[in-house]
């Protein structure tokens, strides 16, 4: 299903798969004029609270000169804890933030990420 959604494989394995390979196909998209979803908390949390990002996005809104939209998908815990296969019914909050132009280096533009994504977070989409 992911091949064809084109979704590009990212491994938290080295050997896995390639993160040359990955940082190309990347690349490659949002030169194209793609679009690039990135989850950048790269796994699961116990709490609402965003307070440590991988690089990844930030690194290619940096790298490529393109803006970030921030997007928080609120109560996907309760529809498919941790554990579970099949999924709870129950309701989903989708806030969508405003877009983020590049920073000049990859730390403050994580630090922009994860602002905006605490606040949409909590609701407070403006």
């Amino acid at each position: 299903m992911l091949k064809k959604i084109k979704a590009i494989p990212v491994s938290t394995y080295r050997k896995t798969v390639s993160s040359r390979r990955t940082v190309k196909d990347a690349l490659d998209v949002l030169k194209n004029n793609g679009i690039l979803m990135i989850f950048p908390e790269g796994g699961l949390y116990k709490t609402d609270e965003i307070v440590n990002i991988k690089s990844g996005a930030s690194f290619f809104s940096v790298k490529a000169k393109v803006p970030v939209l921030p997007v928080a998908i609120i109560g996907t815990k309760n529809i498919l804890p941790k554990g579970r296969i099949i999924p709870r019914t129950g309701k989903i909050i989708i806030n969508v933030g405003c877009i983020i132009n590049p920073a000049d280096d990859i730390e403050s533009m994580s630090y922009l990420v994860v602002n905006s994504l605490n606040k949409l977070m909590i609701g407070d989409v403006k």
